[in-house]
């Protein structure tokens, strides 16, 4: 089911936001820019990431992420698990830094 009435499409855009969280866009927009033709770039500032700079882009990639897992641990809790998201180092260590841990729950 789809408890949140998020479409396909929608889903496919969570998905690939959700790595602007770890693909490090300081160090690639130099790179990036100077490798695409001029008429790519045009078709391009009309997408989501020509329109936010790299710490909003950031953070919307953890919130992705975030919505991934928490929607994994309801898929999970639905199918008679005991489910839940676990931190366990800081972000200076790793930024992915969150396990799922889940296990069956017995009735």
């Amino acid at each position: 089911s789809n408890r949140f009435n998020i479409s396909r499409y929608e889903f496919d855009i969570i998905r690939h936001m959700s790595s602007w969280a770890t693909c490090g866009f300081e160090k690639s927009v130099e790179t990036e820019h100077a490798s695409i033709s001029d008429e790519q770039k045009q078709l391009d500032d009309t997408g989501p990431e020509w329109f936010f700079n790299v710490q909003e882009k950031e953070m919307i990639g953890k919130q992705c992420k975030m919505l991934l897992n928490y929607g994994r641990v309801l898929y999970l809790r639905d199918h008679g698990y005991n489910a839940s998201l676990i931190r366990y180092a800081t972000d200076d260590i790793t930024i992915e830094n969150v396990l799922l841990l889940a296990y069956l729950h017995k009735a």
